[in-house]
Parts: structure tokens; C-alpha cells; sequence
């Protein structure tokens, strides 16, 4: 699997439960011998309204899919299932809570994704070189693989290696931001 530049493959904790999603350009198949390319989609909306010379709000929002041909999800799936690295999903199960699948270590493998959010920012500006904003953004992340799934801490993870429930996550975020020009 390889990651795109600039790109993340989002893992969120909350608790006990756990959504995530891979991000991919393509996956290589043992079973077909080729690479699986991944089929992703994506819309982005902004619009920006000026109050007044200094006073702007804005308003944005996003939405994303990944997806996966079943031979890239099982040869993705078949990998979680058989090897329980530190720091990843599935493996052989560790206890007799293991989840009753194909794939060892996960109650469900499914790999498509998807994320969206929508967010606001209004800005005042005192001067041209000195501003002020206000962010709120929440997001929601569609995980993949809904059910149960064995995950390997790493050393150093605050998380435990135990058994979560991976469903869809989301988060709210707010931010103040002060800005101010130092150069002409």
C-alpha cells in the first residue's frame, strides 16, 4: 500500500471504539497479481461574506469516499487478518472474544471509507497587518470495517492491545487565532 504525498489515513480513539480508513493509491493483489487501484472521491465548498471592510465570516464544508474493488479488500483484509504488527488492526485472535470472521482479528472487513465536515471562520481585522479569528469545524469520519477488531499496541501507545468497536467517529473543533504581520 502506499500513501500519497500529503495525504493521512485517519485513525480516531475514542474510549473503546475506534474509525479509521486507508488511504491508498492502489494495492497490490497476490491473489490477481496486479495492483488494485483505489477509487476516491471528493467535493470542497467555500463561500466567504464581508460584513464590512474589516468583518468577514466564512462558511466551508468537504466530503470524501474511498473505495475498494473486493480483490483489494480481501488481499487488504487477508493482511490484517494474518499479521498482528505493532501499531495495526486484526491478527490472530488473543482471547476467545475474537470476533467470528473470514479474516482473524476482525468481526467485519470492509475497507471503504469516507470523511466530511462542514465549518465556519469569522475574522476581524484591526489592521492590515493584525487580525483576529474565530474557527469552528466538525467532522465525521465514515470509518470502514464496522464491527470488532484486535488492535496491537506499539511500544510506547497509550492504547492497550485489546478488542475495539470500530464505528464511526467524529470531532469538534474550535479555534482563536491571533495574527499579526511582523514584515511589510
Amino acid at each position: 500500500m502506499q500513501t500519497p504525498a500529503g495525504a493521512s489515513s485517519p485513525a480516531f480513539f475514542k474510549g473503546g471504539t475506534l474509525g479509521y480508513g486507508w488511504m491508498t493509491d492502489g494495492i497490490y493483489s497476490n491473489l490477481t497479481g496486479d495492483v488494485r487501484l483505489t477509487t476516491a472521491y471528493g467535493v470542497n465548498a467555500a463561500y466567504d461574506h464581508y460584513w464590512t471592510k474589516q468583518f468577514k465570516s466564512s462558511l466551508y464544508g468537504f466530503w470524501g469516499r474511498v473505495e475498494y474493488d473486493s480483490a483489494a479488500n480481501n488481499a487488504i483484509c487477508t493482511v490484517e487478518g494474518t499479521f498482528a504488527t505493532a501499531g495495526t488492526l486484526g491478527g490472530p485472535a488473543i482471547s476467545t472474544r475474537a470476533p467470528v470472521s473470514a479474516y482473524p482479528g476482525f468481526s467485519n472487513c470492509n475497507n471503504n471509507w469516507g470523511y466530511w465536515g462542514l465549518g465556519s471562520r469569522t475574522q476581524y481585522n484591526f489592521t492590515p497587518a493584525f487580525y483576529v479569528g474565530f474557527d469552528v469545524l466538525y467532522t465525521k469520519l465514515l470509518t470502514a470495517s464496522h464491527g470488532t477488531a484486535l488492535f496491537t499496541a506499539a511500544t510506547g501507545v497509550a492504547k492497550p492491545t485489546a478488542y475495539y468497536n470500530i464505528q464511526n467517529e467524529d470531532n469538534l473543533m474550535v479555534r482563536v487565532r491571533f495574527h499579526r504581520d511582523i514584515l511589510p
